[in-house]
């Protein structure tokens, strides 16, 4: 789906991408350090930059990501208090 800038006067983000602004965001975001394969991250940043993904959809995507995001501390990442015990939380 491409945009028609034609035709985007007077409609707001999401009646023009079909999702909200912010969950696209939300998506690049989480697809930076995700634990997935090459392969699948590059469908996902595909589909992101022609704007293919519906409301619904980068809903599941988003949860799809959080539940394959690296692990911070085993990865040697910087990472925070709040992360050990976000992890510490998570594992018991």
């Amino acid at each position: 789906m491409f945009v028609d800038l034609q035709n985007i006067q007077g409609k707001d983000f999401y009646e023009v991408f079909g999702m909200e602004y912010h969950k696209g965001s939300l998506i690049e975001s989480l697809l930076q350090n995700c634990s997935l394969p090459n392969v699948i991250s590059g469908i996902i940043w595909e589909r992101l930059y022609i704007n293919a993904f519906t409301d619904f959809e980068a809903d599941e995507i988003i949860e799809y990501l959080r539940e394959n995001q690296l692990d911070r501390i085993q990865s040697g990442f910087n990472y925070t208090q709040t992360d050990i015990k976000y992890k510490l939380k998570n594992e018991s």
